[in-house]
């Protein structure tokens, strides 16, 4: 009989462990049956690793029970689902003049949401500072113990290079070179994480919003930067250098007007959201905002129409 290595068969079950718990986390609540069926492994591999998960606190076993999987002959199955107290996650969003942090369970609740603004083009020391800061008070205002918290995932407004854990680009140039997940660890001590924000949103819309259940997505972001993220076989297609949703930085025209990137003509230089609403303030103010231009769109207002329609033909 061929003998496994400890070490791969530790391994096997390691990832085994990640995808029942990646599963009950995009899923909800399921039965063992349906965990082995969708993850592909034997029921009795899957029975011991949903055993282990509730008596280390992760999952738990409900009182109710699930019809067998797609309407089939057989007992019904008891329904397991991720343990909210099974500790939190933290969410921190670098914007253009803000930055937002959340604080959820491991069930997607979120618990607290704050938001604190910083000046345009901020630098990253301002910019880290303020997250830091802003994370401490959820913490504190949510009454979240912090030997529960499971880790901090970071949206960047610019390409992230998963390799060198570094931004490329679309950040202004201060935040070059600068490892912002090991910063962010140095000031919280907590394990972090980062990516572009338009491949999170890609992420999240595929879970769930408008692309539930896609396995092929496009997902494009115009806000204060502009974006896109390509989920293709439903996984992320990042590039070489997790730059290929960059659209916001392809050039235009090579004399057009000055992008924060440094360039000219980049595609954020016109359709950008500080550009957007610059170009609405002659006949709605300076005070109108991105909500309030959506709202009067929806209303019937032709002046909000053309803009946006112009910025999505561009």
């Amino acid at each position: 009989m061929t003998q496994q290595h400890p070490a791969r068969t530790e391994g096997r079950n390691q990832r085994s462990r990640q995808a029942v718990i990646r599963l009950l986390r995009e899923r909800g609540t399921l039965s063992r049956a349906e965990i082995a069926r969708l993850v592909g492994l034997s029921p009795s591999t899957v029975s011991t690793l949903v055993s282990a998960l509730v008596t280390e606190g992760v999952v738990l076993e409900l009182g109710d029970q699930l019809p067998p999987a797609g309407g089939r002959a057989g007992r019904p199955g008891t329904a397991v689902m991720l343990n909210p107290a099974g500790g939190e996650a933290i969410g921190v969003d670098f914007g253009y003049r803000h930055v937002h942090v959340v604080i959820a369970d491991v069930t997607h609740a979120v618990q607290i949401a704050l938001s604190a603004p910083l000046p345009a083009d901020y630098d990253a020391s301002l910019g880290l500072d303020t997250a830091a800061e802003l994370v401490r008070t959820a913490v504190r205002d949510a009454g979240t113990d912090p030997s529960r918290i499971l880790g901090v995932g970071v949206s960047l407004p610019g390409a992230y290079n998963p390799h060198t854990a570094l931004p490329n680009s679309g950040l202004p140039s201060n935040w070059s070179g600068i490892p912002v997940a090991a910063e962010l660890n140095r000031r919280l001590d907590l394990p972090v994480v980062a990516d572009n924000d338009a491949n999170l949103g890609a992420l999240a819309e595929r879970q769930w919003g408008a692309g539930a259940g896609f396995d092929e997505l496009v997902y494009v972001k115009l806000h204060s930067t502009v974006g896109a993220a390509f989920i293709s076989n439903g996984r992320l297609t990042r590039g070489a250098a997790g730059g290929a949703g960059e659209i916001g930085h392809l050039v235009m025209d090579a004399n057009g007007p000055l992008c924060r990137c440094g360039n000219r003509g980049c595609l954020e230089s016109y359709v950008g959201l500080p550009n957007l609403m610059r170009s609405l303030e002659p006949g709605y103010g300076d005070r109108i905002t991105l909500r309030d231009v959506i709202t009067k769109a929806w209303q019937g207002d032709r002046g909000c129409i053309r803009a946006l329609s112009e910025a999505g033909r561009t």
